[in-house]
């Protein structure tokens, strides 16, 4: 008995592995059902982030500047402060008067030549202050209340010194002048050459005002480094507006320019260290003929509110002159007025990296251009460009933020496009995305106009939420699109020489929601190696702004409406919705239009002859120019 009782829990604990394993059987062909018939996607499709990217090139110059005590310094002097001041100096027109150790007077220049503090007060006819002190010299320089004007040379000339800071007391106001002509100290090198002007590094700090007016060339330069920490900036040049060589370096200040050429400039080009300008917070105000910001390796903003006008602003734009020809077409231009001269917003000849801030441009070139990468990790952007609202000659990436693009002639361009998170809204008369191999061609007519050519790029869709509007393409890729996750709705050309989505090589869906609704004649959708299922819709008419195009599955459920904002006879559509097998009934304006089934994962309806379906005239399509439907074009 007690060996058969063994026997039956044996048969019992058989018995029940083969029932466990039954059911793990059960459950992987129920999940494999699930996946061939309702694959939910790898990527979200309500338009929530993704995981963000970091780019190899991402900047990360936060590391690399610091601000010290000193140079934060805020200064509140008293008239007793100034009367027993140890190194003082009084302006007073043509005379100088000074107390204290290592000052002296030549003429109407007023030298220093030594380490430590100076007060300087008063106005100076025709003069200037010269710091002219040893290599390792720092020199502070408190402004309580000055006014210099010089004319045939410069207000302020750091000769020679380690770092000079040019602090603004509390509550004053300072003015720096020069001439329209200068007598160069240093006729060789033909300095100096600015309203204000150091040969070392510099900065700009304190809590009052301080006006620079450039009438010979820049307002403020500086040969190494320039920082600004503080103060009430206002500088008008006809040159550039602040030049730092080695760098620029913002945090708190208050900065209006107004300049013929670069706001501010970093030009430092034979060392890769240099160049860059980097801002840490901060109220920058600037108009500028040429770029609001140039910097010859890298941009990295932190923080702060801008407001940029560059050139005549984006009125200046190649959709509205017509040499520019139809959107999307190259026009020989050779007898066009215009110049090539650079006048982008934002623009590095590195990188370009910002991870927070408010942005207000107009500008009539390239919004935000790098001949690299451009990495968006975070901030508000209201962009109208009258080219690309923004470029990347190699990666362009938005990780996060509120993007406002109201006006481009390209809305994003890239070689390769990750749109990873954020809410983006794009208004271009030609493509809103394109990724092409190659670099930015700017002698093709119109200055900074993409000039990418081949068979390379790559666009990569993983969250966030981007809606265009397209006078060309609305997703253009020389190469490949992958679209993982994230919500897209392409409002696309009316023209029938461009599409919603248009691609060389192929298009993966594996994930997200994507919407195009536009013109048939060169209309495509996404490929045949997708996992999650899309649906192409021909119509037999065409419709226009206001009408509503509903699709519902057999249960009366929406998976789909949209409604139009211009003329359009095509849809293309691709969300976990669409199911193998399922049904589906697509109404326009609230009228039974057709029924159509899902078999496999790309699905035709009605007449979607144009660039031939999935595919296009890339690999694996299934149709050439105008195939499937009689007639090609429109």
């Amino acid at each position: 008995m007690v060996g058969k009782v063994k026997n039956k829990k044996k048969i019992l604990i058989i018995a029940g592995s083969i029932a466990a394993v039954a059911v793990i059987i059960v459950v992987l062909m129920l999940t494999v059902f699930k996946k061939d018939n309702s694959y939910q996607g790898l990527g979200n499709a309500d338009g929530s982030n993704g995981e963000p990217k970091n780019n190899e090139n991402s900047t990360n110059l936060s590391n690399e500047v610091e601000f010290k005590d000193e140079e934060l310094e805020t200064i509140i002097l008293t008239d007793e402060d100034i009367e027993n001041g140890g190194n003082t100096i009084m302006l007073d027109g043509a005379s100088v008067s000074y107390k204290g150790d290592n000052i002296s007077v030549s003429g109407t220049d007023v030298i220093i030549s030594a380490a430590g503090e100076y007060i300087v007060k008063g106005n100076l006819d025709d003069g200037r202050i010269v710091v002219d002190a040893d290599s390792k010299a720092d020199v502070t320089l408190i402004f309580a209340g000055v006014t210099i004007s010089n004319e045939d040379s410069c207000g302020v000339y750091v000769k020679s010194a380690d770092k000079v800071i040019i602090n603004l007391a509390d509550g004053t106001e300072n003015t720096i002048t020069d001439g329209s002509e200068y007598v160069y100290d240093d006729e060789t090198n033909e300095e100096p050459n600015s309203a204000i002007f150091s040969k070392d590094d510099l900065v700009i700090a304190g809590t009052g005002k301080l006006v620079v007016n450039g009438n010979f060339n820049n307002g403020i330069t500086s040969k190494d480094d320039l920082k600004i920490t503080g103060g009430d900036i206002i500088v008008t040049a006809i040159n550039n507006g602040i030049k730092g060589k080695d760098s620029i370096a913002v945090t708190g200040a208050n900065i209006n320019v107004t300049s013929s050429g670069d706001g501010l400039k970093a030009d430092n080009e034979t060392d890769p260290e240099k160049g860059y300008i980097y801002i840490e917070s901060g109220v920058l105000n600037i108009t500028s003929g040429e770029d609001a910001m140039q910097a010859a390796t890298d941009i990295e903003i932190t923080d702060g509110t801008f407001t940029i006008v560059t050139g005549e602003g984006s009125k200046v734009s190649s959709s509205k002159n017509e040499e520019w020809g139809r959107p999307g077409q190259w026009q020989d231009n050779s007898n066009t007025t215009s110049d090539t001269v650079s006048k982008k917003a934002i623009k590095a000849t590195g990188s370009v990296n910002i991870n927070g801030g408010t942005f207000d441009i107009d500008s009539e070139d390239d919004a935000i251009h790098a001949n690299v990468d451009v990495v968006i990790n975070k901030g508000e952007f209201k962009v109208l460009s009258g080219d690309d609202g923004m470029h990347a000659d190699t990666n362009l990436t938005i990780n996060d933020g509120t993007i406002d693009i109201q006006k481009s002639y390209e809305g994003i361009e890239a070689t390769n496009i990750y749109i990873c998170g954020g809410n983006i809204n794009v208004v271009a008369s030609d493509d809103g995305l394109n990724a092409a191999g190659g670099n930015d061609g700017s002698a093709m007519g119109r200055p900074g106009m993409g000039g990418f050519s081949g068979s390379s790029g790559a666009i990569e869709f993983t969250g966030g939420t981007l809606t265009m509007d397209a006078g060309g393409d609305g997703v253009d890729s020389n190469g490949t699109v992958v679209f993982d996750g994230g919500k897209v709705i392409v409002y696309g050309p009316t023209n029938d020489g461009n599409g919603t989505l248009d691609y060389q090589n192929s298009w993966t869906q594996n994930g997200g929601s994507f919407v195009g609704i536009g013109s048939s004649g060169m209309a495509q959708m996404p490929g045949n190696a997708s996992k999650q299922n899309s649906v192409m819709i021909g119509f037999s008419t065409s419709y226009g702004s206001g009408n509503v195009v509903t699709v519902k599955n057999s249960k009366g459920d929406i998976v789909l409406e949209v409604e139009g904002k211009k003329t359009f006879s095509n849809v293309v559509f691709s969300n976990p919705d669409l199911l193998t097998g399922e049904t589906y009934t697509i109404y326009v304006d609230g009228e039974k239009y057709e029924e159509f089934k899902i078999s496999s994962v790309c699905t035709t309806v009605g007449n979607t002859g144009g660039m031939g379906g999935p595919g296009g005239m890339g690999p694996g399509g299934n149709g050439g120019m105008g195939g499937g439907r009689p007639g090609g074009f429109r």
